[in-house]
This record gives structure tokens, C-alpha cells and sequence, in this order.
């Protein structure tokens, strides 16, 4: 359920901190009982959105954030290139430090593919959370240099945001 979407089994194992073969059995049992299904790429997801919602929140809210931390660790790992996801979990996992730096990459990612309202979103939140990071003052001032380059393209104003 924290994983999202869906999950690969590599992510599903280091999120549980569980052998793999415990994974594939446990996987096995749930696609039997029809609470989850292969997508079909060695992926698995929750077969419904309100059994994933109602799973979700009913996970102890420090355990939650433990959880994505894990998910977030593993797809560094396994796909370093779902920076929007990772940044995510991150962030979710109460990570301020690696959160904003993968949302600024995931701003950044958007940007270079003419996403634009999408990189603002992206960066915004990575100023945010920037801000509970350690961060220099270097790195925050090229983060709002980011972020001022989409608004200028979206019409809109820094001032707006900062």
C-alpha cells in the first residue's frame, strides 16, 4: 500500500525487510485471494484503490513514514531514474535532506521535457522542503534560479511563491 501504484518484487522485498522467497510466498497468497494482481512486468499492485486506501491508513502513522523511507532507499537501488517517486517517498518518510534534492531533480527532469506546470509543482515543494533541509544557501539560491526559469516560462511571478 506505500508503494503506490504498483511495486517490483526487489522493491517489495527491501520495503519489508523480508527474504524474497518470504515475499514471493506472501505475493502467491494475495494474488490468490485476489487482493492484488501482476501487471504483468514482474510488478504487482493492489487489485482495488479503496482496499490500498483503507490498508494504507491503517498503518501506525510513524511506521508509515519508516515504510516509504524503505521504499525510497530501494528504488535509489533498483530505478534511480523515478526521481518524481523517490522524492516522494522521501519526503513521506520525513527525509527533509534527500526529499528536496530528488524533487529538484524531478523539477528540473520536467522542465527539460517542456513539462513545465509540472516542474513548478516539482520545485516548489523542493523549496519547501529545502527548508527543513540542511541545505547551503548556495544550493537553495540555485533551487529559486530553477523555479523563477518555469514560472518566467509559465507567466507567473517568484514573488507569488517565495
Amino acid at each position: 500500500a506505500v508503494c503506490g501504484e504498483a511495486a517490483n518484487l526487489s522493491v517489495l522485498s527491501a520495503a519489508t525487510e523480508m527474504p524474497r522467497s518470504s515475499v514471493v510466498d506472501a505475493i502467491d497468497e494475495l494474488l490468490h485471494r485476489g487482493l492484488i494482481r501482476d501487471t504483468g512486468d514482474s510488478r504487482y499492485q493492489i487489485a482495488h484503490d479503496a482496499v490500498r486506501q483503507v490498508v494504507y491508513e491503517g498503518i501506525d502513522e510513524e511506521r508509515r513514514a519508516g515504510l516509504h523511507h524503505l521504499v525510497g532507499t530501494a528504488l535509489e537501488s533498483t530505478d534511480s531514474d523515478d526521481v518524481e517517486a523517490i522524492g516522494y517517498h522521501f519526503l513521506e518518510g520525513r527525509d527533509p535532506e534527500r526529499a528536496a534534492a530528488y524533487l529538484l531533480k524531478a523539477g528540473m527532469r520536467a522542465a527539460e521535457l517542456n513539462a513545465y506546470a509540472t516542474a513548478g509543482r516539482h520545485l516548489q515543494l523542493a523549496r519547501l522542503v529545502a527548508l527543513e533541509a540542511d541545505w547551503s544557501e548556495e544550493d537553495r539560491y540555485q533551487l529559486l534560479g530553477q523555479l523563477e526559469d518555469v514560472l518566467n516560462v509559465l507567466g507567473r511571478d517568484r514573488k507569488s511563491v517565495v
